[in-house]
């Protein structure tokens, strides 16, 4: 079953709901368009607020810019390796079945219409990005070669 992109009327208390980290790693994602396994696999000394990310998915890299405030508050809770370090061993990263776990208990608790998952934070930040800049846009920041890949990200912002 394919993720939706979050409502923007739900963003705000569906963040609240999160754990901390779990929170800032959604937010991260929402901000960045990067897929959740590639924000929890950010490491924190190369951490900047305009940064090169390769993406484990496709492999290939895509410049991302994180705002100040939000930068200050990853750094704030970054581990000595990982931006989001694993609990039990801080030489590893939070595994993006935590963030699910939690995305779909927020979810439960709001008792959303759709189906809401970290990957849902790459769709809205689509859905954001088309209404603002256009199709074209929205392609090329995603890295998509196929329009039908990116036009899947926005049938359900276009046909509402």
């Amino acid at each position: 079953m394919r993720t939706d992109a979050l409502k923007t009327d739900d963003i705000g208390v569906f963040l609240r709901l999160l754990m901390p980290a779990n929170s800032l790693a959604v937010e991260t994602a929402l901000q960045t368009g990067l897929r959740v396994s590639d924000v929890l696999s950010l490491r924190s000394d190369k951490l900047r607020q305009r940064m090169t990310v390769r993406e484990q998915k496709t492999g290939k890299s895509r410049r991302v810019y994180i705002s100040a405030d939000l930068l200050h508050r990853l750094q704030r809770q970054a581990g000595s390796v990982y931006v989001f370090p694993n609990t039990l061993d801080p030489f590893r990263h939070r595994c993006r079945q935590t963030v699910w776990k939690d995305v779909k208990r927020a979810a439960k608790a709001l008792r959303v219409d759709y189906n809401a998952a970290p990957h849902s934070c790459r769709k809205s930040y689509a859905v954001d990005l088309y209404r603002r800049e256009g199709f074209a846009a929205v392609q090329k920041a995603l890295q998509h070669d196929n329009p039908a890949t990116t036009m899947i990200y926005l049938a359900s912002a276009v046909l509402s």
